[in-house]
């Protein structure tokens, strides 16, 4: 058998006309005739590879390049013009032919209306046959068994994932070859920005969250850019403090023509007064629908769907026409993965949209990966969500993919990108000798498996002292709510001993607050506490009446509801009596800081070279969660030093920031300038 195959002209009034850049005669139909043999073993290729997986296929691809090696049959290639006869000639027996329309192909032999004649007599079949001769031995071999039997090639694992990757992202790679813009971007920042532009393309939004110090800021400017020079309206929502610093210096430096406010002055636009009833300012330059492009800085901030003045003024912010968003953040999950739910929903709000991305329902995928416990979590449950969304690279990934890369130093030139190397050095200290017996006492309180007696946490799980039908929605929110105080506690504890104190004596004052409603026949609920505490003029009565978060005592078990939340108001008590007994003096975990402050000064002084030399190297930034924690160090540190020899360099150098505020009447700004001036 021989089978001699051809490149199909197309139909004429689809052929490519010859244009005045186009090359002469005969150099234009040859290329042409290049391109037509190229489809035709595209063709080939993309029906091969549209087979399904099956084992009958796949025994089916076995026959057939069993039978093209087996030395019966001979495929040849006409390559020297187009070929759009179909003939199909026999010999060896009662010669004829068959010529028509019919293509060798499944549709052409099966499915299409076709036309084909057949002739078995001579001179007309020996001319046929001539005719058939001089193509084939004008034809060119073509491995027809090749083609198939790459289905059966053995690949290594990671080649079979290189191909994977570039199925997935080749045309990126292919594209993000362009010039750069005006903003000077490292090539992991340029890929960084092309790799967001086209999630901001597809979707509406991207989420940036690369670590710390890899230039997100960077990153934002320079898609800002793109849409300030389509001369669009964009509008940057921040922070107050990095308004006012980083971001208005990165404005002024690369001449962005955009807006810039904070979260409080985005909220208090009177635009948005049907979201918020206190909004009554002019704060934003234009109509909400004329913003093309909006940039969230710190966008972790927006992670609580619920916040009027956050969530809600954001949402009818995108609201109308299309607006692009764009949200940068290191941490997008600080308590669970709904963070990054709601985030994510702020942009892409069709809960099928990554369909094409496997992910049929994106609710459901975080509603399975929430189920599981996540130290075992497997990556690849929400990897396509992320894939499709986000961009995320750390300082590790960085250094291993961009070794050598170099940035503009201060003085103009390039030198290389060095991440700081961090050296944690662990400093033990013994509470125990100052609190003997009290790591127990509070191991036993928050062990609600083990401990002797536990802290039941009765109070905000009011639901499961209803008398009737209990919602188990509000169950399980209780379950949640005790988790959090738990961890909670045991993190106060672990910054010191003044800030667990000052926590439990805050809810000391709330059980016997609630238990005084309860007593009035109420049960109030934590916002009515925080109401209550906040407002030292309305009479208690007063406000059970008036506030809607009191429910009546009638629906509850009240006597077993008392009793349980008076045993924890008991345990509180006594936690937060012995904690007080760890006053300053008495701290140890202050007297191992004062000791490590007094060894970094002493470095400094046999190490420095003059007395400006000196004071670089004593610099000390203590770092604590809670405020509580900052002002007891504080008050500490100022006492201290001043009767410490050991520590006179730092007499006079020390102030306290709590957020945006800063203490002593020195403001954020100028206590990060008296630390770090050069920078």
């Amino acid at each position: 058998m021989r089978l001699l195959l051809g490149a199909e002209p197309g139909p004429e009034a689809g052929l490519a006309r010859r244009r005045p850049m186009d090359p002469p005669e005969p150099e234009f139909s040859r290329r042409r005739l290049a391109l037509g043999l190229r489809q035709l073993d595209l063709g080939l290729r993309t029906e091969r590879d549209q087979m399904a997986f099956s084992v009958a296929n796949s025994r089916a691809l076995q026959s057939l390049v069993a039978f093209l090696r087996s030395g019966r049959i001979e495929v040849r290639r006409f390559e020297r013009q187009f070929l759009h006869a179909k003939a199909y000639i026999f010999a060896g027996g009662p010669a004829g032919f068959i010529a028509g329309s019919s293509n060798f192909t499944y549709a052409g032999l099966i499915r299409n209306l076709e036309l084909n004649l057949g002739r078995y007599e001579d001179p007309v079949v020996a001319r046929a046959q001539d005719w058939f001769e001089d193509l084939w031995h004008e034809g060119a071999p073509y491995d027809l068994a090749d083609l198939y039997e790459e289905m059966f090639h053995l690949w290594q694992p990671y080649e079979v994932y290189l191909r994977v990757l570039w199925e997935i992202y080749g045309a990126e790679v292919e594209e993000a070859a362009e010039q750069e813009g005006v903003i000077p971007l490292t090539s992991f920042q340029r890929h960084g920005m092309f790799r967001a532009r086209k999630i901001l393309e597809r979707y509406g939004g991207v989420i940036v969250a690369d670590e710390v110090g890899l230039g997100k800021t960077f990153i934002a400017g320079d898609l800002m850019r793109l849409y300030c020079e389509r001369r669009q309206r964009v509008l940057l929502v921040c922070p107050a403090a990095l308004r006012d610093s980083t971001w208005k210096k990165f404005i002024h430096d690369y001449h962005l023509y955009i807006e810039s406010v904070s979260y409080e002055e985005l909220a208090s636009d009177r635009q948005f007064m049907d979201v918020r009833a206190a909004a009554n300012q002019a704060k934003l330059k234009s109509k909400l629908d004329e913003y093309s492009l909006v940039v969230v800085d710190e966008a972790h901030n927006y992670r609580n769907p619920d916040t009027p003045a956050r969530a809600a003024v954001l949402r009818r912010l995108l609201f109308g026409p299309r607006k692009d968003l764009v949200l940068l953040t290191a941490t997008p999950v600080n308590n669970s993965l709904w963070d990054l739910f709601t985030l994510i929903h702020y942009f892409i709000r069709q809960d099928s949209a990554l369909a094409g991305h496997g992910v049929l329902s994106i609710r459901a995928r975080f509603e399975d990966a929430m189920r599981v416990d996540p130290t075992s979590l497997n990556p690849d449950l929400l990897y396509p969500i992320i894939d499709a969304t986000t961009v995320k690279r750390t300082r590790a990934f960085i250094n291993k993919h961009y070794a050598g890369e170099k940035i503009r130093g201060p003085e103009g030139q390039l030198v290389p990108i060095v991440f700081p190397d961090p050296k944690p050095i662990t400093v033990r200290y013994d509470l125990e000798r100052a609190l003997p017996g009290f790591f127990d006492h509070i191991a036993d309180a928050l062990d609600d498996e083990h401990g002797a007696n536990p802290l039941e946490f009765a109070r905000y799980r009011i639901e499961e002292y209803r008398k009737g039908p209990r919602e188990d929605e509000k169950v399980r929110i209780g379950h949640a709510v005790v988790g959090l105080l738990r961890s909670g506690l045991l993190k106060r504890f672990e910054s010191s001993a003044h800030a667990f104190a000052e926590t439990v004596s805050r809810m000391v004052a709330h059980h016997e607050l609630f238990l005084q409603a309860l007593d009035a026949g109420r049960i109030v609920t934590t916002q009515f506490l925080r109401e209550v505490s906040g407002d030292d003029e309305l009479p208690f009565e007063e406000a059970l009446e008036a506030s809607e978060h009191v429910y009546d005592g009638a629906e509850f078990d009240v006597k077993r509801l008392r009793r349980r939340v008076q045993e924890d108001l008991d345990i509180l008590k006594k936690l937060a009596a012995e904690a007080r007994k760890v006053q300053p003096v008495r701290d140890p975990k202050l007297a191992a800081l004062v000791e490590e402050l007094r060894k970094i000064a002493q470095q400094a002084r046999s190490e420095a070279t003059d007395a400006i030399d000196r004071i670089e190297k004593r610099k000390v930034l203590i770092f604590s969660f809670y405020a509580d924690t900052v002002q007891w160090i504080y008050q500490y540190l100022g006492a201290a030093v001043p009767r410490i020899p050991d520590l006179e360099e730092y007499r006079g150098r020390i102030t306290v920031v709590e957020g945006t505020t800063g203490g002593d009447d020195i403001s954020r700004e100028r206590a990060v300038f008296g630390f770090a001036p050069k920078s």
